[in-house]
C-alpha cells in the first residue's frame, strides 16, 4: 500500500489487529529403525518415520488506506491446517570378496510422501469503514 504522496508504508506499521492474529502449531514425530542381520556379512535395515503437524492459524487486516489514516476493507480469516510427511527406507548391506579384492555393497529404497489439508472458514469478520 502506498499514502497520497506516493510513499510506502513503514515497515513498522502492522495493519492486522493484534487480538485476532495467532497461530497454534503443534507436532508429533516418531518411528522406528530395525536391522536384521543376516550373517556376519549381510544385513538388512529399514526404518520409518511420521511428523504429522496440526495447525491453526487467523489473522485479520485491511485491504486500503484512505485519507492516509484510514484503514478500509477489514477482513478476517481462520484457517485449519495439517502436514503429513512420512519417510521410509529399506537397505541391504553386504560384504563380500572376488579373490583377493573385498567388496562392500549398499542397495536401498527411499520413499517419501507430504499430504496437505486445508481446512479454510471464511470469512468471520468483514468490516467497511
Amino acid at each position: 500500500m502506498v499514502f497520497s504522496d506516493g510513499s510506502f508504508l513503514p515497515r513498522s506499521l502492522f495493519l492486522g489487529y493484534p487480538d485476532l492474529t495467532f497461530i497454534d502449531a503443534k507436532t508429533q514425530k516418531f518411528g522406528y529403525t530395525l536391522n536384521h542381520k543376516l550373517s556376519d556379512n549381510w544385513q538388512i535395515r529399514n526404518n520409518f518415520a511420521v511428523a504429522t503437524t496440526r495447525t491453526r492459524d487467523a489473522f485479520a487486516g485491511g485491504s486500503d488506506i484512505v485519507d492516509d489514516r484510514l484503514l478500509v476493507g477489514i477482513s478476517a480469516e481462520r484457517r485449519g491446517y495439517s502436514i503429513d510427511n512420512y519417510f521410509g527406507q529399506i537397505d541391504l548391506l553386504g560384504k563380500f570378496k572376488t579373490g583377493s579384492i573385498s567388496h562392500q555393497l549398499l542397495v536401498g529404497l527411499i520413499l517419501i510422501a507430504m499430504f496437505r489439508f486445508l481446512n479454510l472458514r471464511l470469512p468471520i469478520l468483514l468490516l467497511l469503514i
